[in-house]
């Protein structure tokens, strides 16, 4: 019962103050200023003291979000997985909530991940040292630059781009980032060499029987829309990935919180593959 060796570990700490002091510590249990971790594995038990307190991945700019919207730094991971350095143009087209172009944006701009958080559980520690937590951050802000590289999202959903754009801007990104509504069967590549990334609906977001379909439309599109590009694409669907048509050159397991999911690279090569020719 982990509620049991909640109460040990609370009940250690206020008896060693108690010890100490001569009285109990009063805590607020909803806004605690110290928040403790107790990890139990077999007979290994980790104690330790919670520096963030908000999961580091929130990075605080999406407020606005689709239905089962990717981890933030699920996002950024699958990004730098793929080798994109911000020399080539990124598209999203079933981009959602905007996630991944926006990540891909403040890697591109140098934009910390931290940026828009309130706060740090550190900063109730005694020895935090406000002084020096604003030189680093100050030096991490003057390394923010401007790119010029073309990160675009579109989404069939006028909602999904509308929070997108949404959460653009509250991460400072509206000149560096743009998104449109449009389906992506009608997109064509306008880079010989850019990057996709595509997140598709789930089981959970769309009927079994549409499933296929839009996988087979996934595969028609890259072959003859988008020719020299390099797609990724990720889901937790792996049946459906054969409806794609097209061979990975690539796999990865990854996971979406709990939920298992396979990342997969597709080159969309100009001409034959035996020509290999970009």
């Amino acid at each position: 019962h982990t509620g049991y060796a909640e109460l040990i570990l609370k009940d250690s700490v206020a008896d060693y103050f108690r010890k100490k002091t001569g009285r109990r510590p009063s805590v607020d249990t909803s806004d605690p200023g110290i928040l403790i971790n107790l990890h139990i594995s077999n007979d290994l038990v980790t104690i330790s003291i919670d520096s963030s307190v908000i999961p580091l991945f929130k990075r605080g700019y999406r407020q606005e979000q689709a239905v089962a919207p990717l981890n933030e730094v699920l996002a950024a991971g699958i990004i730098l997985l793929s080798g994109w350095n911000a020399s080539a143009s990124l598209t999203d087209p079933m981009t959602g909530s905007g996630t991944i172009p926006i990540e891909a944006g403040m890697i591109a701009c140098k934009i910390p991940p931290g940026k828009f958080r309130q706060f740090f559980g550190f900063q109730r520690w005694k020895d935090f040292d406000n002084e020096l937590f604003g030189k680093v951050k100050q030096l991490s802000d003057s390394q923010i630059i401007n790119s010029p590289v073309r990160i675009f999202g579109s989404d069939i959903s006028e909602l999904a781009v509308l929070q997108a754009k949404a959460n653009a801007e509250r991460a400072g990104l509206s000149e560096s980032v743009s998104f449109e509504v449009s389906d992506f069967r009608d997109l064509k590549s306008i880079d010989d060499q850019g990057y996709m990334f595509l997140n598709p609906p789930y089981g959970q977001r769309i009927k079994p029987d549409e499933i296929d379909l839009l996988y087979g439309m996934i595969g028609t599109t890259l072959k003859h829309n988008f020719s020299g590009t390099t797609a990724w694409l990720i889901t937790s669907d792996k049946e459906s990935l054969k409806n794609v048509g097209l061979k990975p050159k690539e796999k990865h397991t990854l996971f979406n919180g709990a939920l298992e999911c396979i990342l997969v690279k597709y080159e969309m090569y100009q001409g034959t593959r035996k020509q290999g020719k970009r």
